[in-house]
């Protein structure tokens, strides 16, 4: 038999999303407080060094605490971004392991939620309760359902903490690096 992790791999073979699609919620929210943060200060510093005969120390003023702003913020975006991931994937196993738990405990309770959110769905009560028995027979099979449907968590598996991370940190840099273009 195939391992579900051949069986994956075979399937997002054969339908792929890109890696920035993967990675869009980063990329988005990196890229935007970057403009914006480093927007704020270049607009600041600009303001301050508006007259006369300090526009070149100014302009070099600008881009200093404009840089400066950029690769600290990026830093603490990209820290953050894994600190967050990582505590997500925590706090989801966490939760499954007392799901499973409850499947052994008390499989009859658990077989009966299963079959109700099937059937708040939309199931047909027949089928709800074939599907609940095939879940209940499988527990790690019930525990993820229940994961998804009851606790309405997605499992974090395929996140990997330092990639969101990172993608956070260069999309950060990537996007807060335009206001300071017209400084170089």
């Amino acid at each position: 038999m195939e391992s579900i992790e051949a069986v994956t791999a075979r399937l997002r073979a054969d339908h792929p999303v890109g890696r920035i699609a993967g990675n869009l919620r980063e990329v988005v929210y990196g890229g935007n407080d970057g403009i914006v943060t480093t927007f704020a200060v270049v607009a600041g510093f600009a303001g301050a060094a508006m007259g006369g005969d300090t526009a070149l120390v100014g302009a070099v003023a600008v881009l200093l605490f404009g840089l400066a702003n950029l690769f600290s913020d990026a830093a603490a975006m990209g820290l953050g971004a894994f600190l967050s991931a990582r505590s997500q994937r925590d706090v989801y196993f966490a939760v499954r392991a007392a799901e499973l738990a409850e499947i052994h405990a008390n499989p009859e309770a658990e077989r009966t939620e299963i079959r109700d959110l099937l059937r708040a769905k939309g199931v047909s009560a027949a089928d709800a309760a074939q599907f609940a028995d095939l879940y209940i027979r499988h527990p790690e099979l019930a525990a993820d359902f229940m994961m998804r449907h009851e606790m309405g968590m997605a499992d974090p598996s395929d996140e990997v903490p330092s990639v969101t991370a990172l993608t956070t940190f260069t999309s950060f840099i990537l996007f807060g690096s335009i206001p300071l273009i017209p400084y170089f």
